[in-house]
């Protein structure tokens, strides 16, 4: 994590939160309701998704916790990560056979999350963007190769 020490982001105080396996494939971040961090990542060795709360706003630390490990590419799939309208994050990522899945956090630090299958039509591939609209709920943006070899794409 780099966290700028100025406007232009000419300098800033660096990071490394997780050190463990082949982790922080492309990774997420947001801040939470408490003006800290949370960032969702995945780890290829082990094929999970992480998320890291930082534990403060500079994130010179945090808390990792696993939230998925039965369903992650093991090359490593693209996260989206946002804060809910009830200030909880949510994130959005690609799973083992490409389906897009969604981890609702059940609480601000993201220890625990209820995870769901948002769309299984095809093998999510390049990079996933969540937002929230205007009317509170969350919008995600990504691509989803639906052609003959979907699978094994």
């Amino acid at each position: 994590v780099a966290h700028c020490t100025g406007l232009f982001c000419t300098s800033a105080f660096k990071v490394k939160l997780d050190g463990e396996g082949d982790t922080g494939w492309n990774p997420s971040i947001a801040i939470g309701t408490d003006g800290i961090p949370i960032i969702s990542y995945q780890e290829r060795s082990g094929g999970a998704l992480k998320v890291a709360h930082c534990n403060n706003v500079r994130c010179t630390s945090a808390n990792i916790t696993t939230l998925d490990t039965t369903n992650i590419k093991d090359l490593g799939g693209p996260t989206g990560t946002l804060i809910d309208s009830d200030g909880l994050p949510l994130i959005a990522y690609g799973e083992l056979h490409g389906d897009l899945e969604i981890a609702r956090c059940l609480n601000l630090e993201c220890t625990t999350a209820t995870i769901s299958t948002l769309d299984n039509g095809g093998r999510v591939t390049g990079s996933i963007s969540v937002e929230l609209g205007a009317d509170g709920f969350p919008l995600i943006a990504y691509t989803m190769f639906t052609g003959v070899d979907a699978e094994n794409s």
